[in-house]
């Protein structure tokens, strides 16, 4: 599982550096790494622990396949807790299961908007 998943990022991480940066990752050096890990924080939202699977599976790649020994990363922007359910609507009000407990949602319930003509 964990071959398949480094395989999976550093193949991203590779198609990030060709497209955006005009470099092979081996080329393009630590700089990459830190605008890739930005990138998925700041364009893609990805939870903290998807940003660090991702520079995990390129730290493999640069220490293992490029013998780089050791970098340093000069900054991350650093992802932010996990993603939020999108705001509960009264359409969707509706058609959600009635009277969730909040044991099950572990008191992370989404905001509730309605603009509907049914709440005016």
């Amino acid at each position: 599982m964990t071959l398949r998943t480094y395989v999976h990022w550093n193949t991203r991480f590779t198609r990030f550096c060709l497209e955006s940066l005009k470099q092979t990752p081996q080329n393009a050096g630590t700089p990459a790494i830190s605008a890739y890990l930005d990138y998925l924080v700041l364009e893609r939202n990805v939870a903290p622990a998807t940003q660090k699977q991702a520079l995990n599976a390129i730290a493999f790649l640069t220490k293992k396949v490029f013998g780089v020994e050791e970098f340093t990363l000069d900054h991350v922007t650093p992802a932010h807790g996990g993603r939020r359910p999108p705001p509960l609507s009264c359409s969707r009000a509706w058609k959600s299961p009635p009277f969730l407990p909040i044991s099950k949602t572990r008191g992370n319930l989404p905001p509730f908007s309605c603009s509907g003509p049914a709440c005016g």
